[in-house]
Order: structure tokens, then C-alpha cells, then sequence
């Protein structure tokens, strides 16, 4: 999977560049030439959209998540790998959740017309439902990892 991590970590840099230019691009026709873009804030919305569905993955395969470890800390190795287990296969079903909804929202939205922009709601719609696969493969692979994990030890993981 680690190839398909290196995918998704270039193409959110790519969307958060492009954001970025977009933005400046923004303030200096607003600021400057005191010529407001009108797509700019569409484009922006929908490309922190991307970015925020795709980085989901990243952040879970990476364990960069918020998480209140001292209870944790003190369970055994076998409990630990039961709570991994577990927090997965919650991770697992919300992200299962969110590729279904953004599937059938990706077809019922897909085809209208964003005014401003002339691009289709299904390119932004469609993030949803990539960002949730991709985050089921990450729990996938976290699950294999676990059950070939020797003594129950989950820290590497």
C-alpha cells in the first residue's frame, strides 16, 4: 500500500498548491485591481474538499489522529490489539459510510451544473467516495498487520 500512499500524498500537494496559488491569485485581483474572481471561492471550497478527503487516509495510515492515551498506556498487549482491532473496525464502517453516501450523492448531484465554475457537482462529490475506499484498503492492511503481529504487540502498527 505504500505506493498507493506516495500517490495520494502528490496529488494533495498538487490541490494544496493549486489552493494556495487560487487564493493569491484572489487577493491580488480583489486587492490590487480591485476586480473580484467570482470562481475563486468555489474552486477553493471544492479543492479543500479534495484535500481534506484524500489527506484522510494519509492521516490514519500514518496514525497522526488525536488520540487520549493514558488509559491505553496501561492495557496489556492482547487488550491493545483488541482495541486496535475495534477502533479500526469503527474507522472501518464510518469510512464505508462516507464512500456510500458520497456515492449516492455523487449521482444524485453529479450532473448539475456548478454556475461560476461550469463544472459538474460530481467532481467534487466524487472525493468522497475515493477518500473512503482508500481508507477502508489503510484499515484492510492495519487489520493484516495486526493478526501477523507476534505476542499481541501492536506499537509498530
Amino acid at each position: 500500500m505504500d505506493w498507493v500512499d506516495k500517490i495520494l500524498r502528490v496529488v494533495v500537494s498538487i490541490v494544496i498548491a493549486l489552493f494556495t496559488v487560487v487564493i493569491l491569485v484572489s487577493i491580488f485581483f480583489r486587492y490590487v485591481l480591485n476586480n473580484s474572481l467570482v470562481w475563486a471561492e468555489q474552486v477553493c471550497r471544492y479543492l479543500y474538499v479534495w484535500m481534506v478527503m484524500l489527506a484522510m487516509p494519509i492521516v490514519y495510515r500514518a496514525k497522526g489522529n488525536v488520540a487520549f492515551d493514558l488509559l491505553y498506556n496501561r492495557f496489556t498487549p492482547q487488550l491493545k490489539r483488541l482495541f486496535h482491532f475495534l477502533s479500526d473496525l469503527l474507522i472501518g464502517c464510518f469510512a464505508g459510510f462516507l464512500a456510500l453516501q458520497g456515492l449516492r450523492y455523487t449521482i444524485l448531484k453529479g450532473a448539475t451544473i456548478i454556475t461560476g465554475i461550469n463544472i459538474p457537482q460530481g467532481w467534487m462529490y466524487v472525493s468522497q467516495p475515493i477518500g473512503g475506499l482508500v481508507t477502508i484498503l489503510f484499515v484492510v492492511e492495519h487489520i493484516v498487520f495486526l493478526s501477523k503481529a507476534k505476542d499481541g504487540l501492536v506499537e509498530d502498527g
